[in-house]
């Protein structure tokens, strides 16, 4: 999530599309000028609204980015197993969040792909899919955030920094990238994400036209 009320701009950084390169290259650009709304980077836009209340929120540019779930939940997956890896259990409750250190020491049991999507994220986000749960009040109110889709993002990126008011060659940075892994999907584990994500799948085909 990023806030700077000066350029009136709001990201609400969604699952594995990127946040972390756009949150740090906004940043930098921004010279630093970012209100922090609490501890979460992964904000949902009624939270941020509600916290910066809903005249700042109507006046901001307000954009996300977001990609087909089945590769968002693979590149979870493999970042999961990145931190896993690396996670020394003494260590990791005060380097990281307390969400992802209880997320990381439930996969370390089992270590397994397809629990994994149906433990860990299936429960974690309502029908409909990442776009709902984020970019959604909980009653299902559309909060005007600008879907843009992770495959566009270098192409769009100009866009973006005009929008917000920024310099056209504010270099978007690439970080928190996954590690390749290769993932096999149970039998008809994809079919319950595509039903649980339809929402997703929806949007994007309709940008895509």
């Amino acid at each position: 999530m990023l806030y700077d009320p000066t350029r009136k701009l709001v990201f609400v950084h969604l699952i594995r599309c990127g946040g972390t390169s756009i949150k740090t290259s906004l940043a930098e650009a921004c010279n630093g000028a970012i209100v922090k709304l609490g501890r979460g980077r992964h904000l949902r836009a009624f939270e941020i609204r509600r916290r910066i209340g809903r005249a700042a929120w109507a006046g901001c540019y307000k954009f996300a980015t977001i990609r087909p779930p089945h590769e968002a939940i693979e590149s979870d997956w493999r970042l999961t197993l990145r931190d896993l890896e690396a996670m020394d259990p003494q260590e990791a409750p005060f380097r990281m969040s307390p969400s992802w250190f209880t997320r990381l020491m439930r996969v370390r049991t089992h270590r397994d792909f397809g629990r994994f999507v149906t433990d860990e994220v299936l429960p974690a986000y309502r029908p409909g899919g990442y776009w709902q749960t984020f970019c959604h009040t909980p009653d299902g109110q559309d909060l005007g955030v600008e879907p843009i889709p992770f495959g566009q993002l270098a192409d769009r990126w100009p866009e973006i920094l005009a929008r917000a008011g920024l310099p056209a060659d504010v270099e978007l940075q690439h970080l928190n990238a996954a590690p390749p892994a290769s993932i096999e999907w149970p039998e008809g584990l994809r079919e319950k994400v595509a039903e649980h994500f339809a929402g997703d799948y929806e949007l994007l085909e309709s940008l895509a036209e």
